[in-house]
Parts: structure tokens; sequence; C-alpha cells
């Protein structure tokens, strides 16, 4: 199906038929590395008295058992219940079903050849981000009105400047989607400063106020491929009805035309 829609003025189509996943499927080999160290997503089949849950064990049909753990599993949509103690449940979130969007790519840089700060304190062999980098992306496509970041970094360990990440918070996007871990160094003293910033809540903080971003999304461990070009786009961020602050995830990217 071919849809169009106008954008600051401007008329684009896009074909809803030629989507591109950017999800990382979750195995359950134990091949899947994940960051954390942690235990292995794993599945096995359900049985109990006078009923076997595997067809090559002789059941009718196969029932599976899945223990996934969302932050540290594959590509996942977090929300701001990830932070404080109020329950936020992605499933109650109301994601649009298309949404507006531009990929860009900013390469990582040293931390020790920028002036930009995270806290804890940045060491010099840290990789990260930049601010200034990332603001002259998005800059390229200021005639496009998006609500979704997409971040393509082709690095598996670095993390974003405050500095960045003020800058997407300061933009407006409301969701936001990288191919890293997380926003956030991996070992950072559980500070979670950049996810701080793009949902509005001070340092420590367990509870929001006013001006926290509820409705703002972080989605980790996406893939871009290269056959996708930086630019506007359209969004879907497809995800399962789980009562959790995150949950896997199937963010689907439409590439739109110019009229």
């Amino acid at each position: 199906m071919k849809i169009q829609f106008d954008n600051l003025g401007q008329r684009y189509s896009c074909d809803l038929s030629s989507g591109v996943s950017l999800a990382r499927p979750i195995t359950f080999e134990g091949s899947e590395s994940n960051p954390w160290h942690a235990d292995a997503a794993t599945k096995d089949s359900v049985t109990f008295e006078g009923f076997v849950g595997s067809t090559k064990a002789g059941g009718s049909c196969n029932v599976d058992r899945l223990t996934v753990i969302p932050h540290c599993h594959g590509t996942h949509t977090e929300t701001i219940g990830h932070l404080v103690d109020r329950d936020y449940f992605i499933s109650k979130l109301s994601l649009p079903s298309l949404m507006p969007a531009i990929v860009v790519t900013a390469l990582p840089v040293a931390a020790g050849s920028t002036a930009e700060t995270y806290q804890p304190l940045l060491q010099r062999e840290d990789m990260i981000v930049s601010e200034q980098q990332l603001s002259t992306a998005i800059k390229r496509y200021e005639d496009f009105v998006a609500t979704a970041l997409i971040v393509r970094t082709h690095s598996k360990d670095a993390f974003f400047s405050n500095e960045a990440m003020a800058t997407i918070a300061d933009a407006g996007f409301e969701h936001l989607l990288i191919d890293l871990p997380s926003v956030d160094r991996l070992n950072d003293d559980g500070i979670l400063s950049n996810h701080r910033i793009f949902w509005n809540l001070e340092l420590g903080c367990r509870e929001v106020t006013s001006s926290s971003r509820v409705t703002h999304t972080i989605t980790e461990l996406i893939q871009v491929p290269d056959k996708i070009d930086d630019g506007p786009c359209l969004l879907s961020i497809q995800v399962p009805s789980i009562e959790s602050d995150a949950a896997p995830s199937k963010p689907i990217l439409y590439s739109i035309t110019q009229l």
C-alpha cells in the first residue's frame, strides 16, 4: 500500500509494503552476547502431567517457555519506568502507528579529543557520540519535522556525551533509537545521566515531575542496514502488550520519496 503525506509544506510518498526491520533477533542458543554479562535468554518445552510441549519428544504440539531480560537481550524499547518507582508500562504507551523520523550517522570519537562532558567523568579513551557531530547531522534535515531520531554509530561500546543527549532532548525528539547497548556508559555507577537528560529527571530522582517526558521512549540495540541512507523516513515501533517498563521491540523503517 502506498500513502502520501505532508511535512513542512512538502509532499512525500511512502510504500508501506517495503519496510525494513531494525530489530536484532533474540536467540536461545547462548550465542547472543550481552555487554552486562547477564544470563542468556533461554527456551525450553513446557511439560506437566499428561502433556509434553514438544513434537520432537512425542508431544502433539510445541509449547515453549521463554526467559528473556528485555534490557539485555536483543532490540528493546523502554519507558521512563526504567528509572522511577511508579509503573510506566510500555503496553500503556500510545505509540503512533507511523511517526516521522530521521536517520543520522554519527561515528564515535575519543573523549579526549573533545571538550564535552559526562557524569561520571569521562576517561580520555572513552568513545563518545559528540554533540558537535550529532547537531551537524541533525541540522542537515531541518526542513523535515521528525518526532523520532535513529542514530547509527557502527559501534558496540560507545555512548553519548551529556551535551549530545541534551541536543536530542532540546530538539524535541520523542523517540530515540540507537544501535548501541545503552545511551549511557555501561559502567556508570548507576547514574544513568543520559537517560535522565532525555526523560528530564534529576540525578538520583525516582519520582516524575510535571516536566518529565513520560511519553518518550528509548530503543536500544537496533541494527541499521548499510543500504539505509541517512535522511527522513517513516517509522513504526512495534511492541507486545507486556506490563513492564521495557519490552522486546521491532522497529520498522519505511523509506520515503519527496514528490
